[in-house]
């Protein structure tokens, strides 16, 4: 009967973890869609998945999760469910994945939220089928799974460039400690939710200066956006074009085929910057922590949970440790900024498989209600 029930919840795929409607079992759907990590496989984003379901239940119910293709249900009935019940498929760009979702090869899609409000805005055909509640008040619980759903973007580098990774840190830091971040991601990122197409920021010429190449794949429009002519624009120029301007150094760009290629650029040396990679939303905040440091951070953010929210955090733990959850698309040896920019994986689907489970969820809801 739980398993049942684990099987009539109709959720989103995070890029953190995934909620994945199964009808009947996992062979009855085709997977779900996610963008490549560099440092964590399928079959660990299939795992991490039953737990991200379990505390996005407790979103939903406290309705810090709103959408029409979501019922209520018991948390704990989702730990019944197993890896197998959440089959993924992982895509190296964007466009492929978006192909596969409208050819019906993957029942849905994760992607950050500015990114599927663009892309939705585009395609009448796609629909985002969940929305977060980020701005009411809540508690500290709910507070810690948001943060911990969000990904981080940051700038990665190779080992041995740290001085330039710290110019990069510090040039981040007045960004957001004068407003110009804030500014740059409302003009470049939240006003171009309707669709329109970013335009280029050129940056400064500097004669004689140091010239950052950096790896761009515009698999996340607006904020990596590349237009069609092969010319990026947006956010990701806006922000590349301040960072050269306060550190005195050029920026030339240099696309990248798909996001895997963004390891490989920068260690062949093509590339001295890859654009983004995800990280948790906090940044280093807790992965640079000792085991003495970590523990009294945890035991001060949990003063206030229930006992049933330290055993839901406790899970996520288990399943994802801070280690792992801070490097799932940083590959060994690499270095990252800060973050300059921070999102919430959101699902997208084809409004006709949108409009059935909504239907379907409805004659649920009838068919129990004449139950009754």
């Amino acid at each position: 009967m739980m398993k049942k029930l684990v099987s009539l919840l109709l959720a989103v795929l995070l890029a953190v973890g995934c909620f994945c409607f199964t009808a009947a079992s996992a062979e009855d759907i085709p997977p779900a869609g996610v963008l490549s990590f560099l440092n964590y496989s399928e079959n660990e984003f299939a795992e991490a998945s039953v737990i991200w379901n379990y505390l996005g239940v407790y979103l939903f119910n406290s309705g810090y999760v709103k959408s029409e293709v979501m019922t209520p249900m018991e948390p704990e009935y989702a730990l019944y469910a197993t890896a197998q019940d959440y089959p993924v498929e992982y895509f190296d760009n964007l466009t492929d994945m978006v192909n596969a979702l409208v050819n019906g090869r993957i029942i849905s899609f994760d992607i950050y939220s500015c990114v599927a409000k663009y892309i939705c805005a585009q395609n009448p055909d796609l629909i985002n089928y969940v929305e977060y509640d980020t701005v009411s008040d809540r508690s500290g619980f709910v507070s810690e799974v948001l943060d911990r759903f969000s990904n981080g973007f940051s700038f990665m580098m190779r080992p041995d460039q740290e001085a330039l990774r710290d110019e990069f840190n510090v040039a981040i830091a007045e960004m957001k400690a004068d407003g110009t971040l804030d500014r740059l991601v409302a003009e470049y990122i939240d006003k171009l939710s309707d669709g329109t197409e970013p335009e280029p920021v050129i940056p400064d010429e500097i004669p004689g200066a140091e010239t950052i190449t950096v790896g761009v794949t515009g698999s996340l429009p607006p904020m990596d956006y590349i237009a069609a002519d092969g010319t990026p624009a947006g956010f990701n120029t806006a922000i590349l074009a301040e960072i050269g301007r306060r550190l005195g150094k050029n920026i030339r760009y240099q696309q990248l085929d798909n996001i895997v290629s963004r390891s490989i650029e920068l260690v062949s040396g093509r590339v001295d910057v890859v654009f983004w990679v995800r990280g948790v939303a906090t940044g280093s905040k807790t992965y640079t922590m000792t085991d003495e440091e970590y523990a009294a951070y945890k035991a001060e953010i949990e003063a206030d949970f229930t006992p049933a929210e330290k055993a839901a955090i406790a899970h996520l733990d288990e399943i994802l440790p801070r280690d792992r959850e801070y490097t799932r698309d940083l590959p060994d040896g690499m270095i990252i900024t800060e973050p300059y920019y921070s999102d919430i994986p959101v699902g997208v689907m084809h409004v006709n498989t949108y409009n059935y489970y909504v239907q379907l969820i409805e004659a649920n809801k009838a068919a129990a209600a004449e139950g009754n």
